[in-house]
């Protein structure tokens, strides 16, 4: 059971990121500029030191925010307008530094930097810095990057049963082969028979004869 962020109205949520138990009361609530936020939770600590220290150590001096792109989704993050962590949605399309501000991701892959600097020029470094955050937020409802997702999960499983298809056929392949040895006739191998002794002759009568 969880209370409605909008009316108080309790409500049993269908997934883990509904704040609001209607449509509706959604929409209304989203016309109220002083709407509290909905903010998402934090990633879990580890991985947030080891994300801190990882842009920290690669961040140029004169940056003053970041972007990610993520290779397996071909985008850009953030989205402008999108829902950020604290639950705002700036229309700028940049990260903060200061304070370092908590992605929100939809894969747990390898990001490449993207660095931004005054006048809001963005720029990746040469060669290209990569960063794994080490976790994954549930983003499946946002409209571009749900639909990105819905695309990439149907390819990756496309490419999966086509792996194990392949599979498959070179295990069946092989096994066919094996079994068809198994079943062919084994070549009858006859030992080579002697001549009898008279057959042969004897060295000793031949040597009588000479005397």
């Amino acid at each position: 059971m969880k209370a409605c962020v909008g009316c108080g109205t309790p409500f049993l949520p269908k997934h883990g990121n509904q704040h609001y138990h209607s449509v509706q009361c959604s929409k209304a609530e989203w016309r109220n500029k002083d709407r509290p936020r909905v903010k998402r939770p934090d990633p879990p600590l580890v991985a947030v030191n080891e994300f801190m220290r990882v842009v920290a150590s690669s961040k140029p001096p004169e940056a003053i925010g970041y972007r990610l792109y993520c290779p397996e989704l071909n985008i850009v993050l953030p989205i402008p307008n999108m829902g950020r962590r604290d639950g705002s949605r700036p229309v700028g399309a940049n990260f903060s530094l200061l304070p370092l501000e908590l992605p929100l991701l939809p894969l747990d892959t390898d990001y490449v930097l993207i660095w931004v600097y005054p006048g809001d020029s963005a720029l990746p470094q040469a060669p290209a810095q990569y960063v794994r955050p080490g976790w994954v937020d549930d983003m499946t409802r946002r409209h571009t990057i749900g639909y990105l997702l819905k695309n990439y999960e149907q390819l990756q499983g496309r490419s999966l049963r086509e792996i194990r298809r392949r599979r498959s056929e070179a295990a069946n392949t092989g096994l066919t082969a094996y079994l068809r040895a198994l079943a062919s006739p084994r070549p009858v191998t006859e030992e080579p028979r002697s001549l009898p002794p008279r057959e042969h002759g004897d060295s000793r009568d031949d040597e009588s004869s000479a005397d």
